[in-house]
């Protein structure tokens, strides 16, 4: 299918749609070894709900209106319409590889009902997020094959049901320049929709944007999709942007505690270890953005034991950021309005909002800690 290359300035998202992140999480179990490649329908099924979960959380920490509600519901309806059936793969042959479809099926089914989830779903998604990102990293290949569709899945794909030559069992790559990060971006974007969906998602971000107040549209600046929500999230501005996580604050403390002999053997572990989960975020991770990122965390690691107590309470926020690696990009403009229409359109959002109605038609239903939906201020 030809893409419409005309799309590209309006959507080219890629620090908003190639990493998906399991929000203020520590890191747990190994990256499993030898997993099997995904075919193209079990990634695209992989993708669809990692921003269904996505579009979920953000729905939820957003406070919407009763009349913004029923306004994207109506959205949201026209664009599941026109997108038609959403991916379901097969996996015949793949039982270890279902798992993780039956998992975030599960994710996906228990986030309306209850806002959060429980400790035990929480621990089976970072599981099988890791079992996901090492399964997709297995098959991936940078960079993009000319020889391929542009802007399609093999491009960058090995798939399990296919026979394409080179990269796959974690090929290693060094940096990646924009061109090739928008047309990921496109990738992904088209692994769900064609282009007139596309054109109509574009449309509707003007009408969302007038529909949202300014608090809710800050939200998509820097936004990434996240499967969990922060625990106890009521800030619709933390969605998917969790302040430091306890995890990192105990790490940063940890090693400003440790002997100067051990330090420089604990710093490299350390490094190495969270350079691993990076990768499980991001399977795409580039070398030179690992070792930017190993230059950052080292930095922090080394800031943190000069500063006094009283310093380090102070920047402990900036130092943990650096834990994480690279930072989304900030959108504006047709850029953001897009994000915005993407994250709260997603075909089967509409249940959603049947749900964000339900609460605020009779709040005694409403199970989450925090403010009520609906008290959110009205559009002007």
């Amino acid at each position: 299918m030809k893409r419409d290359t005309r799309l590209v300035v309006c959507i080219t998202l890629a620090a908003l749609l190639s990493v998906c992140v399991v929000v203020a999480q520590e890191p747990k179990g190994e990256p499993p070894a030898g997993v099997k490649a995904p075919t193209e329908a079990q990634l695209r099924e992989w993708g669809y709900l990692l921003y269904r979960a996505s579009n979920i959380n953000v729905i939820n920490g957003l406070n919407l209106s009763r009349e913004q509600a029923v306004a994207l519901k109506e959205m949201a309806l026209e664009i599941e319409e026109m997108a038609g059936e959403m991916p379901k793969a097969s996996y015949e042959g793949a039982t270890e590889l279902a798992t993780i479809s039956d998992c975030f099926n599960e994710l996906v089914e228990t986030l309306p009902q209850n806002g959060d989830i429980s400790d035990e779903l929480r621990d089976k998604v970072l599981k099988m997020r890791t079992l996901e990102s090492a399964s997709i990293r297995a098959g991936l290949v940078l960079p993009p094959r000319k020889s391929c569709e542009y802007a399609s899945c093999e491009r960058c794909h090995v798939t399990s049901s296919g026979d394409a030559v080179g990269g796959g069992e974690g090929a290693e790559f060094d940096a990646i320049g924009p061109a090739v990060k928008a047309e990921m971006a496109l990738a992904h974007l088209f692994a769900l929709y064609d282009n007139k969906t596309m054109r109509k998602l574009s449309q509707s971000g003007k009408r969302i944007d007038a529909l949202l107040t300014d608090s809710q549209k800050s939200i998509f600046s820097t936004f990434s999709c996240c499967l969990i929500p922060p625990k106890g999230l009521s800030d619709p501005v933390l969605v998917g942007q969790a302040s430091s996580a306890d995890w990192e604050v105990d790490v940063l403390n940890k090693m400003r505690t440790v002997p100067e002999s051990g330090y420089p053997a604990a710093r490299k572990m350390l490094i190495a270890t969270l350079l691993k989960y990076a990768t499980v975020k991001n399977p795409g991770l580039t070398e030179a953005e690992k070792r930017t990122m190993s230059d950052d965390v080292g930095r922090a690691l080394d800031k943190a034991r000069e500063l006094s107590d009283a310093d380090f309470q102070l920047s402990k926020e900036e130092l943990c950021a650096a834990l994480h690696g690279a930072k989304p990009q900030e959108l504006s403009g047709e850029k953001k309005m897009f994000s915005q229409a993407f994250f709260l359109l997603i075909p089967g959002s509409a249940k959603m909002y049947d749900e964000v109605i339900r609460r605020i038609d009779d709040p005694s239903t409403v199970e989450r800690p925090g403010t009520t939906p609906g008290d959110a201020e009205k559009p002007t």
